[in-house]
């Protein structure tokens, strides 16, 4: 499942290097959002659009509390017990099954299959998400009218001081 190595989704580069940088660069965002739900007395709602099997849920719970040294323990800023729902939307059925299989048992964990060329698909029926979120380029696939189509969609979805976190370097980056 999560080999390293230096290829792939799982290369160490990756890993240690440049998911590390994005936790430090969400960290005051995150922590806002999840303090903000704990004090409205419920959990964060994530929506992960090319959502793979589950690597931004790895990453997001994994955002330390401040920059720790070897001494010290780690302690998160959004812990899974602080989420309510994280909802992951991928093209690829073998992706959305690898996630599911990753996280059997994960109550608030859920995997839908879904085409972000057509907009946020099934996701539309849920609640407003505090954090509408994507990584590894997974939006740099959409050419531009179907990227629009799902920014627009994720704007109106979205209630007011949501979270939109998007990596858009790749092929159709705008």
């Amino acid at each position: 499942k999560n080999m390293g190595g230096l290829f792939g989704k799982h290369d160490n580069v990756r890993a240690y290097w440049e998911d590390e940088l994005t936790r430090v660069a969400l960290r005051s965002l995150v922590r806002e959002r999840t303090e903000e739900c704990q004090a409205a007395g419920r959990g964060v709602r994530i929506l992960d659009l090319g959502c793979g099997a589950g690597q931004g849920y790895e990453l997001l719970t994994r955002i330390d509390q401040s920059d720790i040294d070897l001494q010290e323990e780690h302690r998160y800023v959004l812990p899974p017990e602080r989420i309510e729902l994280y909802l992951g939307l991928d093209l690829s059925e073998s992706m959305i099954s690898q996630g599911r299989e990753n996280y059997h048992g994960v109550s608030h964990v859920r995997f839908c299959q879904g085409d972000l060329r057509e907009g946020l698909g099934s996701a539309l029926s849920e609640s407003p998400f505090d954090i509408y979120f994507s990584s590894y380029g997974a939006l740099s696939h959409l050419e531009g009218p179907a990227l629009r189509r799902c920014l627009g969609e994720i704007l109106r979805h979205a209630k007011p001081g949501g979270l939109v976190v998007l990596d858009l370097l790749g092929r159709y980056s705008p």
